[in-house]
């Protein structure tokens, strides 16, 4: 049986957030055209001062929707137990290294406060982020989905306080149902 990799990515949404990100943006790059054209070759300003304001606003602009335009994507090998997220702005990709899934024990479905984390724990305790997604039925869809590949059991961390440990098969035999 060939086992093929599995590749979860973050859902690209226009939202209200995007379309004014994407307003900064076009704000930010007439007013850097303005201060270039009008600004800078004024006597009393000089070239350094005007490319550093251009410059801190531009950083600026960033700090505060990088999140918001940056798309996460991962790539787990099961066959070869890898994983290596890659990160995309636009027709950007960056990719980091695989890392190696060393003696996965089980996946976590993790809630924060409007989403799901699906954390993959080892044996010596260490977690490592697979995910972060909104839907709380695909969430526990994916951590099935890996559990039965990576032979391990899914944690149910939704519930403050009350984890439950879920055997993979349960989900395979619909033994639970995944409601809200």
């Amino acid at each position: 049986m060939k086992t093929k990799d599995l590749i979860i990515q973050e859902p690209q949404k226009l939202s209200i957030k995007t379309i004014v990100i994407i307003s900064a943006y076009i704000l930010f790059i007439a007013t850097a055209i303005y201060v270039v054209l009008y600004i800078v070759p004024k006597p009393d300003v000089t070239d350094a001062v005007a490319y550093m304001y251009i410059i801190w606003a531009f950083g600026f602009l960033v700090m505060f929707t990088y999140q918001h335009i940056i798309n996460s994507r991962v790539k787990l090998d099961l066959k070869h137990r890898k994983m290596r997220r890659t990160y995309t702005l636009g027709l950007l990709k960056f990719r980091r290294k695989w890392k190696k899934l060393t003696r996965p024990q089980y996946i976590s479905v993790f809630k924060t406060n409007d989403k799901y984390e699906l954390n993959l724990w080892n044996e010596n305790n260490d977690k490592l982020n697979v995910i972060t997604l909104s839907d709380y039925q695909n969430a526990f869809k994916k951590a099935f989905f890996i559990a039965e590949k990576l032979n391990i059991d899914v944690l149910d961390a939704t519930d403050k306080g009350n984890f439950k440990l879920i055997h993979k098969d349960s989900f395979k035999n619909a033994e639970i149902s995944l409601t809200i």
